[in-house]
C-alpha cells in the first residue's frame, strides 16, 4: 500500500524523522528543522530515502528541497503508525514514538542536538543519557557516521521493549475484549 502511494521507497531502506516540539505554542510555529536533508541525501541516498513525520503541532520549517524530492517526503500528514511500518531506522530526539517503535526492535537513533537546552524546559522521569534506547547524536556529521557504520544495538531496544510493555504475545485484542465482556 505504501509503496503504491510513494514508488521511490520500492528497494530503499526508510529512515524516518519524527522529532517532538519544542516551547510553547509560539515557538512551535517557528520550528526550524535541524536535520541537513541535502548533506543526508549526498551521504546516504544510494541505500536510503528520508521521511519526515512532524509533530502535529509543528506546521511550518518542513521544505523539502525541489531537486531532493526523490529522497525525501514530508509524511507529516500520513498515520504514525503506517509510517513506523516502513520505518528501517527511526530517528527521534524526546518524543514518545519510541515506545511504539520500540516493538518492532528496530535501531533507534536521537538526535538531541539541543539536549541541555531541552532539559532546561522540561524535566525527564528518567536520566535521559541511561534511557534512550540508541545512540545520541549531536550533529549531522554523528548522524550519517551513526547510520553509514550501522552502530546501533538492537539488544538494547530489546530489553527497553521488554521493561515497558507486558504481555506481548498477540492476544491484546482477546484480553480486551473479554475484559469488555465481564
Amino acid at each position: 500500500v505504501f509503496e503504491g502511494k510513494y514508488p521511490a521507497l520500492k528497494n530503499k531502506k526508510v529512515i524516518t524523522y519524527a522529532p517532538t516540539f519544542r516551547g510553547g505554542p509560539g515557538e512551535r510555529q517557528q520550528f526550524v528543522m535541524n536535520l541537513n536533508i541535502r548533506r543526508l541525501a549526498e551521504q546516504l541516498g544510494d541505500e536510503y530515502v528520508l521521511v519526515l513525520k512532524m509533530h502535529p503541532s509543528v506546521v511550518r520549517g518542513v521544505g523539502i528541497p525541489f531537486d531532493l524530492q526523490e529522497f525525501a517526503f514530508n509524511m507529516s500528514n500520513e498515520d504514525i503508525n503506517d509510517v513506523l511500518i516502513n520505518t528501517d531506522i527511526l530517528i527521534t530526539d524526546y518524543s514518545s514514538v519510541v515506545f511504539d517503535f520500540s516493538i518492532m526492535e528496530k535501531p533507534v537513533l536521537f538526535y538531541a542536538y539541543d539536549l541541555e537546552d531541552y532539559l532546561g524546559e522540561r524535566n525527564f522521569y528518567y536520566n535521559y543519557e541511561e534511557f534512550v534506547p540508541g545512540p545520541i547524536v549531536r550533529t549531522n556529521e554523528e548522524l550519517i557516521g551513526t547510520i553509514k557504520a550501522n552502530d546501533f544495538d538492537l539488544e538494547k531496544v530489546r530489553v527497553f521493549k521488554e521493561r515497558f510493555f507486558d504481555d506481548l504475545d498477540g492476544n491484546s485484542a482477546e484480553r480486551i475484549v473479554k475484559e469488555l465482556i465481564k
